[in-house]
């Protein structure tokens, strides 16, 4: 379990470096007017405590008073600038970042359990804010624990500062524990899960996601038998997943 939580961490730190290595390209600054009003340009560093000097058209120099002055925010080029000034991925890399908690049931006849706090962590590319795809991987601890490798797709059904967000996430689940209790074995199998959440922008490029999805994960335990014979026993594990997770 310890070398699957230490995996997802990397995975974590990796997400995080891509982001900080995408390459900035020709943004611009958007300045947000206590009136309501919005002005584009580029900040000049002749800013001064006092006054917020913008280039504006390429060419025009001028000056704001910081008492006039809600917030200021960077543009980069992939972002889509909402009606109130918020923000949503219009394309580009993306990462996210979640938790949440499981009610499980799994096919060999055990009752329903309330998992942990499974997380998830998961990087990919927006070509338009109705479809992202990406890889990642998450935490499953039923009664063992496994950890589900994924691709996925994502889609924000309106380009509003909140939206429906639906995905779908499908791969293979390891099997991560160490101790094999009563059986000689157990694998993992396929995973499928698909969900959706409520997307909020917050703050520039981060979003949050708050939701759920239905998971389902194949695993396999054999046992010996006297004789050299082996008994299998094939399990469908069932998860109702509520979720909180970052978007960036």
């Amino acid at each position: 379990m310890w070398k699957a939580i230490i995996g997802l961490c990397i995975c974590c730190l990796w997400v995080m470096g891509v982001q900080a290595q995408s390459p900035a390209g020709n943004g611009y600054h958007l300045i947000h007017l206590k009136g309501g009003s919005q002005i584009k340009g580029t900040i000049l560093e002749s800013s001064t405590s006092d006054t917020l000097r913008v280039l504006i058209s390429g060419r025009e120099e001028i000056a704001l008073p910081r008492t006039i002055i809600r917030n200021t925010a960077y543009i980069q080029p992939n972002d889509l600038v909402l009606e109130n000034g918020k923000l949503i991925k219009a394309t580009g890399f993306y990462g996210t970042l979640g938790i949440g908690v499981n009610i499980a049931k799994a096919s060999d006849g055990n009752n329903f359990k309330i998992g942990g706090l499974p997380g998830d962590v998961s990087f990919g590319y927006f070509f338009k804010p109705q479809l992202g795809i990406g890889v990642g991987a998450s935490l499953l601890v039923i009664d063992r624990v496994y950890m589900p490798v994924y691709l996925e797709l994502r889609s924000d059904l309106f380009r509003r500062s909140t939206s429906p967000h639906l995905y779908f996430k499908a791969g293979y689940g390891f099997d991560v524990q160490t101790n094999n209790d009563e059986f000689s074995s157990h694998s993992g199998g396929w995973s499928f899960q698909p969900g959706l959440d409520w997307r909020f922008a917050l703050v520039e490029d981060l979003n949050l996601l708050l939701g759920f999805g239905y998971q389902f994960q194949y695993a396999e335990r054999n046992r010996e038998l006297w004789g050299g014979r082996r008994d299998r026993d094939e399990i469908l594990y069932k998860r109702l997943t509520f979720r909180f997770s970052l978007l960036f």
